[in-house]
Formats: C-alpha cells, sequence, structure tokens
C-alpha cells in the first residue's frame, strides 16, 4: 500500500483536534507521514530569533515514529520556502530529497514500504497553497480535505482571496477525492469535482467518556454556578459582542471563556468582557483536560459571528459538548440546523438568554444527557475515518499505478 503523506498544521499532540485524529486512525490501514507546514525563510528567521529553533534541528532525522504505522516528518531548516527563483528551485529539490531520506527510512523499519523508489504516496492536503505539492511528489493519489472557507479568512487582501479561490478551484479539479466539512463547502466544489463528499467533524466519543469518568481538577470547579462554557480558541469567529449583554443582564450566571486567545480578536470587546465580574478568561487548557472542562459547565456555547467564514464551518465542539452530555445553546450556523432540539440556536443577546434559560433545568436530566450522547456515538472519528478509507481504497483500484519518480 502507498503511504500518506498527510500535510496538516495540526501537531500530533492535539489529543482531539481533527486531523491528528483522522491521522491515527488512517495508521490502522496505511503508512501514516504527519508532515506540519513548511517552513518558509521569514518564518524561519524570525522563530531562530525566538530561540524556536538551532542549529542541532539540522541534525534531526527526517522521521520520527509515533505509533505503529504513525510517523511525524519533520521538514530541515535547510528546505525552507523562498520567492527566490534560484533558492526556490534548489529549496523545492532539497525538499524532494527530504522525503527520498524519509522513504528511505520508512523502507528499512516498515515491511508495508518495501522499494523506497515505489510506491509513489498518496498526498493528503488540507490547505489551497499545497498545490504544489501534487507537481513536487509525483503522487499516485491526490485528496484534498476541506474544512473552511480559505479565501474567507479574515485579514486577506483582496488579491490573497483571489488567490486563494484560485488555487482551491485549480485543487479541487485536481484531486481524486475531495472530502468536506460542510454542505456548502460539498455544494460549491461538486460541479467542479463530482468525486466530492460530505464529511463532517466527529468525536472520539470512547476516549470522551474515559476521560469524563476519571476527571480531575479543572479551572472551573470553583466558579459561582451555572457556568456557560466556550471550551477553544478565542478568535475571530467568536462574537464576543454577543456575550457581553448576555453577561451583563445576568449576574447570576458564570461566563467561563477556556482557551487560548488568537487572531482577530477586537481587544475593546475583550476589555469589555474582562470588565465584568462574572466573567472568566481561564486561559488554555492541558489537551488531555478538555473533557473535564467541558463536564463541569452546564451549559456549553458556540457564540460564532454569522459571516461568509462561519457560514461554512461544521464546529468541532459541538460534537465534544453532546459527547459530555451537554445542553448546548449556539448562534444559527446553517451546518447546526441538523442537530435540531440537541442544539438550541439564538441570534441575538434576548434569544440567547431564553436558549439557556431553557437549557439549565436540562442539565442534570438523565434522559437529556442519554440524548446527547446518542448523538455524539452516532459521529464519532471511527465511522468518519472508515468511509474515507472506503472511499480512498476504491480511488486507488480505479487510478492508474504511478511510476515512481527516478530522479529522486
Amino acid at each position: 500500500m502507498p503511504p500518506i503523506l498527510f500535510f496538516t498544521p495540526d501537531p500530533p499532540t492535539a489529543l482531539w483536534q481533527d486531523k491528528p485524529q483522522i491521522a491515527r486512525r488512517l495508521a490502522r490501514r496505511f503508512t501514516v507521514v504527519m508532515a506540519g507546514p513548511e517552513l518558509h525563510l521569514p518564518s524561519l528567521r524570525s522563530q531562530h530569533r525566538a530561540g524556536h529553533w538551532h542549529l542541532a534541528d539540522l541534525r534531526t532525522p527526517p522521521l520520527t515514529r509515533l505509533d505503529d504505522n504513525l510517523y511525524r516528518f519533520t521538514w530541515s531548516p535547510l528546505t525552507a520556502a523562498t520567492g527566490a527563483p534560484i533558492l526556490g528551485s534548489w529549496t523545492a529539490a532539497a525538499r524532494q530529497r527530504r522525503w527520498q531520506s524519509a522513504l528511505n527510512q520508512l523502507a528499512a523499519t516498515q515491511p508495508l514500504v518495501p522499494n523506497p523508489q515505489s510506491p509513489s504516496p498518496i498526498l493528503w492536503l488540507f490547505r489551497p497553497g499545497m498545490l504544489h505539492f501534487v507537481d513536487e511528489f509525483n503522487p499516485q493519489l491526490v485528496i484534498y480535505h476541506v474544512v473552511d472557507e480559505y479565501s474567507a479568512y479574515p485579514g486577506l487582501s483582496d488579491e490573497q482571496r483571489t488567490l486563494q479561490r484560485n488555487l482551491d478551484r485549480r485543487l479541487t479539479e485536481r484531486a481524486d477525492l475531495v472530502f468536506c466539512t460542510a454542505r456548502s463547502l460539498v455544494e460549491e466544489r461538486q460541479a467542479i469535482n463530482p468525486n466530492t463528499h460530505y464529511m463532517p467533524n466527529a468525536v472520539d466519543f470512547r476516549a470522551f467518556q474515559r476521560e469524563l469518568a476519571s476527571a480531575d481538577a479543572t479551572p472551573l470547579d470553583e466558579l459561582p454556578r451555572p457556568v456557560l462554557g466556550v471550551v477553544g480558541g478565542i478568535n475571530a469567529k467568536l462574537d464576543l459582542e454577543l456575550l457581553a449583554p448576555v453577561a451583563r443582564q445576568r449576574p447570576d450566571w458564570t461566563l467561563a471563556l477556556v482557551g487560548p486567545v488568537s487572531y482577530g480578536v477586537s481587544d475593546a470587546d475583550l476589555a469589555s468582557l474582562r470588565s465584568l465580574p462574572n466573567v472568566h478568561f481561564t486561559g488554555p487548557v492541558a489537551h488531555e483536560q478538555v473533557p473535564a472542562v467541558i463536564g463541569e459547565c452546564d451549559v456549553c456555547l458556540i457564540p460564532y459571528r454569522l459571516n461568509e467564514q462561519t457560514r461554512h464551518v461544521n464546529p468541532l465542539k459541538v460534537y465534544e459538548y453532546l459527547a459530555g452530555g451537554k445542553p448546548v445553546v449556539a448562534t444559527p450556523l446553517p451546518e447546526l440546523a441538523q442537530f435540531g432540539n440537541t442544539v438550541r440556536l439564538a441570534g441575538d443577546a434576548a434569544g440567547f438568554i431564553a436558549a439557556v434559560e431553557a437549557s439549565l433545568p436540562e442539565t442534570a436530566d438523565p434522559l437529556a444527557q442519554a440524548t446527547r450522547r446518542a448523538v455524539a456515538a452516532a459521529n464519532t472519528w471511527d465511522l468518519r475515518v472508515a468511509r474515507m478509507i472506503e472511499l480512498v481504497d476504491s480511488a486507488l483500484r480505479a487510478a492508474p499505478q504511478t511510476p515512481p519518480n527516478d530522479a529522486w
């Protein structure tokens, strides 16, 4: 079987994130090599100044074994991409040699890859800007996994949005399989590539239940009840302006925002929330602690802005909240309509308050908890990846065999 070169911006240690969850399950069937984002010369210089890499990193082998059939691929600092024409060609060739070294290392330890020159890999790509790997790595199969509307990211210029749309279209056309996490993403790509499939997010349900059963103390333990929790990154997707009046109008409710503050958050919105005595920013918690934090919430919130970016979002956290048996209140994202009564939708502060008030009596209701957990149990990563593997196997049978790239 060809190895899967799985390009992901998420590190393997991101325990509950979609990409590591998918990679670990693919490794039950394939040899999977997780590759982080490419190094680029400007970012490499800033990382070096910040002390994030050292000259000793030049001796790092291309592959590190994480588990049976699962490896991490490490770029060499010498292969950082650059826009300079001469250096650009050289670094592209160096990246190919680095991958060939990884195949050689695999061949020495992994019986599924007996010949380091063949088979060519399966490329599993998550971003439009990864299109160039298709030419560089001579893949047997190309899978484009779309988890966002990339051209709608905040902070992009009109030129950058156009570039993202063009790259997205070209990669969609070239891919043998396209997986999309939202129906709207499927609709926009199926006309370009009929082999496009709806693959929403999911949850590691069994692991979540184990962690809930053995939960330790969390930052929410001492907060006054009831606790309304937002668990995950505090970023541009969140409508902090919606949360402020909710907290002001219900001072007896505690609002806990658990996660790192990252991109696109207004300082004024943050300051407004931080000034309220019943709002608590706990900062990030360890990945292992996420189920326990959700378990301490009385109601879990998904207060996303309604814009072009979130119109295409299938929130990972809804599956985690439901796995915890928690009532969920969210803004009316298109992908959440399918959850019916297990997720209450509201578009303004008054609606949010009413939805939370209706949810609070259900927090400890055993039947309501069981109903929510049943929805999560029907949306597991095991089920989702099993379907992906079926489609990959079918595509492999239909694909012509790609000859090895002798230039490597």
